[in-house]
């Protein structure tokens, strides 16, 4: 009997044991994850100090509770905009005031994207009524209203009859003109101008240029490459807008993230990135955010694409600061994160807000990218103090003091940083700066040199100069060994 107790017993400490490994760690400041960044020193992901921690969860608007949300966007008065498919509208929510406006009830089916554009309009990509509308404020009767709808394009080539038009995310560039995301098209986003008229795709994937998609490619047309190999360019899923007006798209399959230029070329992308992303975002600071829809984790880029932070995950225990099915991302001039979450237990929306390590980071990045480097050398040492490995803030603190002339403190700093161009620019101007200063010391010993030449031709006096060198080379001769040593020369 008393063994059958302690073998219970011991079960159940084991059972205890287990479940309490599998839990999620939260630390001492109740924040359920840890943060990383990556080093190129040490070519690898690394712990650093937290970037971001969660604020609150919300399961309802000012009244209206989340059944559905699908996307978030915020716009410049840091209003907050949740597209809940379920409901069929759009909720307008101010944290602040803890108001909302329903936009689009009676009107919208199935919206499952939205964006405010430069011009403080709506858009909303509706795939239900398969169609994507544009919505404007009407101060007089505190609701928006129905001002432009963008619906599949007739009689252009680019559409069949038996084509989808099926809209699920919109932005706007500066220029305002209209991208739309459409379900499973390969052939990029729908691009439509002030008029709602259609004039082209925009941001479609290319196929890998592989060895065997090259030899593909010559040996079959396009029907039987996509029949038999499924030789297909992975469709957008989402997009953004950043504060130049260039477009971001992600895509699944398809690490991270690509940043366009106006002529349809890849500008920049993210040296790495998750392969589900569900949504992006660019925030006050020019940073990117990205979310993972399987993973759950965030992260932060630099404008150029360099990961800046990587936090959060999945969430197993109803834990705040961690997602089920996180549907869409959103951040504020603050620097706060929006995320809303749509699981069938969990239909909320999750706030982050930057701790001070983060803010002294995108303190130095607006600087930066701003060409202010010499500004922007007191921040990066102080996130240096804060973490040495961070290697962003040592190209910053060496592109700084290349922006001083202090080459050699560049190069040092370029060292950290694995920043072989910056070095290699540095290196050649330390080497400039040495020829300049012995520039004249340079000229003036060839100038004499040509003086001496051209007075030997006058008066012979190298004869005499070199008589001493005659004598001694006379006198070794009557040795073996010399000339052993100097036939070499002869020869």
């Amino acid at each position: 009997m008393k063994k059958k107790i302690i073998i219970i017993l011991m079960m159940i400490l084991s059972f205890s044991f287990f479940s309490a490994i599998n839990k999620q760690e939260i630390k001492a400041n109740g924040v359920p994850y840890n943060t990383y960044t990556y080093s190129n020193s040490s070519k690898r992901f690394v712990w650093t100090q937290d970037a971001y921690i969660p604020l609150s969860i919300q399961y309802d608007l000012g009244g209206i509770e989340l059944k559905d949300p699908q996307d978030i966007t915020i716009d410049s008065e840091n209003n907050i905009f949740i597209a809940d498919a379920q409901q069929k509208m759009i909720i307008r929510y101010n944290l602040e005031t803890d108001e909302t406006i329903s936009i689009g009830e009676g009107i919208l089916s199935k919206p499952s994207g939205v964006h405010v554009g430069d011009d403080n309009k709506l858009y909303v990509a509706d795939s239900g009524n398969k169609a994507a509308y544009q919505f404007t404020f009407n101060p007089a009767k505190n609701n928006y209203e129905i001002t432009n709808k963008y619906v599949k394009p007739i009689g252009t080539p680019y559409f069949d009859d038996d084509d989808s038009f099926e809209p699920i995310k919109v932005v706007t560039d500066h220029a305002n003109i209209v991208y739309i995301v459409l379900a499973g098209n390969h052939n990029g986003m729908a691009k439509f101008n002030k008029n709602a008229e259609f004039t082209g795709y925009f941001g479609g994937n290319q196929l890998p240029a592989t060895f065997s998609n090259l030899i593909r490619q010559f040996l079959f047309d396009e029907e039987q490459r996509r029949k038999w190999f499924s030789m297909i360019p992975a469709p957008v899923y989402n997009a953004a807008v950043d504060e130049k007006g260039l477009i971001l798209t992600t895509s699944k399959k398809i690490e991270g993230y690509k940043k366009l230029n106006i002529a349809n070329q890849v500008f920049n992308e993210s040296i790495w990135g998750f392969e589900d992303n569900e949504d992006l975002f660019v925030g006050p600071n020019n940073t990117i955010f990205t979310i993972s829809g399987g993973d759950g984790s965030i992260v932060e880029y630099s404008p150029e694409g360099d990961i800046l932070f990587v936090f959060s995950g999945k969430d197993n225990y109803n834990q705040k600061g961690l997602f089920k099915s996180p549907k869409g991302i959103a951040v504020d001039s603050r620097n706060n994160i929006y995320v809303v979450d749509n699981h069938n237990n969990a239909k909320s929306l999750q706030i982050f807000i930057p701790t001070e390590f983060a803010n002294t980071i995108h303190e130095a990045i607006s600087l930066y990218y701003d060409g202010r480097y010499t500004d922007s050398l007191e921040p990066w040492k102080k996130v240096l103090k804060m973490n040495s490995l961070f290697d962003l803030a040592n190209k910053g603190i060496g592109d700084a003091h290349f922006a001083n002339l202090d080459y050699k403190d560049a190069m040092n700093s370029y060292i950290y940083a694995r920043d072989q161009e910056g070095y290699s620019e540095a290196y050649w101007e330390v080497r400039n700066q040495q020829l300049l200063k012995s520039g004249t010391a340079i000229v003036v010993i060839t100038v004499s040199l040509i003086l001496l030449v051209i007075l030997n031709q006058f008066l012979g006096f190298s004869k005499y100069i070199f008589l001493p060198i005659r004598k001694i080379h006379k006198y070794l001769k009557k040795f073996k060994i010399y000339e052993e040593l100097i036939f070499g020369f002869y020869i």
